[in-house]
């Protein structure tokens, strides 16, 4: 500008020579050396975004133009039509596996409509939601030109569909290692596998997940406790209903020295709960997510009443001082551990951490699979990448 003001132009049709500009610096600026000679008889090396349209080109993003003399062009300063920008944006994503729908979700694009496919496949990532016109049905306008503040929007969806923020869970088996950077959100281990025990890297690893960059629907730092039930064959066992200098509310009933059943079980899990608050060195516990790990691995009664009094205990402690809590578990672990979790117990309605995934993509699609128990949600999926677990935040 003539006052050296700088302006979006939000309104402006974006061109064939921007689009190819904007994909490079989507798909991270990757190295690459221009070609001396053209593939387009229209670009040359002087051409504006030359070394961005002829990337487009090397990738298969972009073909360009058949011309009837069989000469390919680029058409560098042609607008870019909603039908043609959901192509480019297929493509930049590898040309993912996609059935189109036989039934379209515009009312004006049918499965003979050019780049069909792409079109539905933009609108099932949510990249692209149409516009719904005045009698409600939605359209999809493909032969619109794409503007650029729209461009702007297509491009931050197709950025977090392809790079989702994910989150790493640590404890003790990570002390000394160099851990992941860059996450979202970070989940520490507070003990050293056993409930009894404390994790001898807490404070350093609780440092590392403050620089959690935050931004999804998991807070930035959260903790999870290892859980177990081991009966009076554990290095203690409770033998009233006080802990910590306090008479504890029991729902089972009174704790009797000897005792294995639910009434002991659930001081147990409350002790356990109170001592990872208050003896571990967790600074402000009530102002943290608490996520009980529950595994065969740990040691667990046969019955799995006790079991769930347990959990309950840990769950009735961390809600007692404003903390809220969740449940970390495979679905054949948590059903063998508790059985069926009634909806009168406290356990009922907190949310499910899932393990087991393959993969990024795996995890995100265990977001919709049902929770551990009835009137919970799955808020989280887990997955193993190189030597650490990541972590998907579902929606």
């Amino acid at each position: 500008m003539p006052d050296n003001s700088k302006q979006y132009r939000p309104l402006l049709p974006v061109a064939r020579d921007a689009m190819a500009a904007f994909m490079y610096r989507l798909a991270g600026s990757p190295a690459f050396t221009a070609p001396q000679n053209s593939p387009f008889t229209d670009i040359t090396p002087s051409t504006k975004f030359y070394k961005e349209i002829t990337w487009l080109a090397s990738t298969g993003i972009s073909t360009g133009y058949v011309e009837s003399d069989k000469s390919k062009t680029y058409r560098p300063g042609n607008s870019v039509g909603r039908d043609a920008m959901a192509a480019f944006m297929y493509r930049l994503d590898g040309s993912p596996a996609f059935t189109a729908p036989q039934n379209s979700p515009f009312t004006d694009v049918t499965p003979s409509t050019t780049f069909y496919k792409e079109i539905t496949w933009l609108a099932s990532t949510g990249i692209s939601t149409g516009y719904t016109e005045s009698d409600g049905s939605k359209t999809y306008r493909p032969l619109l030109p794409v503007a650029r503040d729209a461009m702007a929007a297509f491009m931050y969806r197709f950025y977090q569909l392809t790079h989702p923020a994910v989150g790493n869970d640590v404890s003790w088996p990570q002390c000394g290692s160099t851990l992941p950077s860059g996450q979202a959100f970070a989940i520490v281990g507070v003990n050293g596998g056993r409930a009894d025990t404390t994790n001898p890297c807490l404070s350093t690893q609780l440092s590392w997940a403050a620089t959690s960059s935050g931004g999804t629907s998991q807070p930035a730092v959260a903790l999870y406790v290892n859980t177990g039930n081991p009966g009076t064959s554990g290095s203690w066992w409770p033998q009233s209903n006080t802990y910590g200098g306090k008479a504890v509310t029991n729902p089972y009933g009174n704790c009797t020295p000897g005792s294995v059943g639910a009434a002991c079980s659930y001081m147990y899990g409350y002790a356990k709960a109170y001592d990872d608050a208050t003896a571990r060195g967790v600074v402000n516990p009530a102002s943290f997510i608490w996520w009980l790990d529950v595994e065969t691995s740990n040691s667990w009664s046969t019955d799995t009443a006790a079991n769930r009094a347990d959990l309950e205990g840990m769950a009735a402690y961390f809600i007692s001082i404003g903390a809220r809590t969740g449940l970390y578990s495979t679905t054949f672990q948590w059903s063998g551990i508790t059985g069926t979790v009634p909806f009168t117990s406290n356990l009922y309605t907190l949310n499910s951490w899932i393990p087991g995934a393959a993969s990024l993509a795996d995890a995100k699609s265990k977001c919709t699979t049902a929770p551990l128990t009835g009137g919970g949600k799955v808020a989280l999926t887990q997955y193993i990448s190189g030597a650490f677990d990541y972590n998907v935040a579902c929606p």
